[in-house]
């Protein structure tokens, strides 16, 4: 319960710059999903973020 009021409180700012073509593939898919584009770019990056570091631990605990 600790961690969940820790990511319910969103108080950092993430800023990045994407090209039109990215930002209305972005669009389009948070529409489809029924999800704002905040909502959306912030779900799929942590989800990414979570495999990527997954992926990164599987990998180095594989090599010992």
């Amino acid at each position: 319960m600790g961690n969940r009021t820790r990511e319910s409180r969103k108080t950092e700012r993430v800023e990045v710059r994407v090209s039109p073509a990215v930002r209305d593939a972005l669009e389009r898919a948070s529409s489809l999903s029924g999800r704002s584009l905040s909502d959306f770019i912030v779900s799929s990056a942590f989800d990414a973020a979570r495999q990527t570091i997954c992926d990164g631990q599987e990998a180095r605990s594989g090599t010992r």
